[in-house]
């Protein structure tokens, strides 16, 4: 039975018993995702797709939201297969306008916005003296300008519902990875934009949190975005489930925690950034060429 319990729920009954926290405290805490309305973007696949399941078991309201129509419609019709029924909202959130009529349609159907993760991204290999302009620009688009974008325009509602915003962020945000340097400005970018976000909106009491996921075992059909322009598979086995990221996603709703890195690696290169830069950057040299940041 314990065993079967996550490590949130071990740690409410662990602080029961030792600071004799009402039964009801436990219970409300638990249920804080059940009714809330939730925009997961970058949800037609991968992370998203999963979290938003998530957030469905856990009684939430869900919002998906994908470019490709196609595919966030399959997933719709997955879910309603499952006796959920998420609203699907197709949308370019590099576009503005795209983001304000994505709101606006979740605020109409619900009637509410209490949370938004912002999980599309767009993920990118090789080395920066080969990269275009412009596949910089598009990296950069597609993992900053899409949170921002979709940001800005849920924050008025988050702001009235108090609600939270999630970033999913990486260990890229750590330190810059070799043959990843599109990728790893995107997210360091993306996690200022958060602690700025924090700072401004802390007397409107809506929650900003970070979290940093390591290498994430990929969905079978994704691709990644290449040097050339070329979108190729992903061949990697991560070292973590897009199933451990998503109950993250949740803890972190429930508990409004601001930031969690998710492995112990990451968790040792944040320390080790912090106290000897140097260290990390020689390990990133020497790996560099091993296929780890290949693939």
């Amino acid at each position: 039975m314990w065993k079967e319990l996550t490590q949130v729920e071990q740690g409410l009954i662990i602080r029961r018993v030792l600071f004799q926290i009402k039964p009801g405290s436990i219970k409300s805490i638990m249920k804080r995702i059940q009714g809330k309305v939730i925009i997961v973007t970058g949800a037609n696949r991968g992370i998203g797709r999963v979290i938003a399941e998530e957030l469905l078991k856990a009684g939430a309201d869900v919002v998906i939201t994908g470019r490709n129509q196609e595919k966030l419609e399959y997933v719709q019709l997955e879910f309603e297969q499952m006796d959920y029924k998420p609203l699907a909202i197709a949308a370019d959130l590099t576009n503005t306008e795209s983001c304000i009529n994505l709101i606006r349609s979740a605020k109409d159907h619900f009637g509410k916005i209490d949370g938004l993760v912002n999980n599309a991204g767009l993920p990118a290999r090789g080395r920066f003296e080969f990269i275009d302009t412009n596949i910089f620009e598009m990296v950069l688009s597609g993992n900053i300008l899409t949170a921002a974008n979709c940001t800005k325009a849920a924050l008025p509602e988050l702001i009235k519902s108090r609600g939270s915003v999630i970033f999913i962020s990486s260990v890229a945000a750590i330190h810059g990875l070799p043959n990843a340097a599109p990728y790893s400005a995107a997210k360091i970018a993306l996690e200022n934009l958060a602690e700025s976000l924090r700072i401004e909106l802390h007397n409107h009491h809506v929650h900003v949190g970070i979290l940093r996921p390591g290498l994430v075992t990929p969905p079978p059909d994704k691709k990644v975005l290449r040097d050339d322009g070329t979108f190729q598979p992903v061949y990697h086995k991560g070292h973590q489930s897009q199933e451990s990221v998503a109950k993250a996603v949740l803890n972190m709703l429930r508990k409004r925690s601001s930031k969690l890195i998710m492995t112990p690696a990451g968790k040792i290169m944040n320390i080790l950034n912090r106290l000897a830069p140097w260290l990390v950057r020689y390990v990133l040299i020497q790996t560099q060429y091993s296929g780890k940041y290949e693939n």
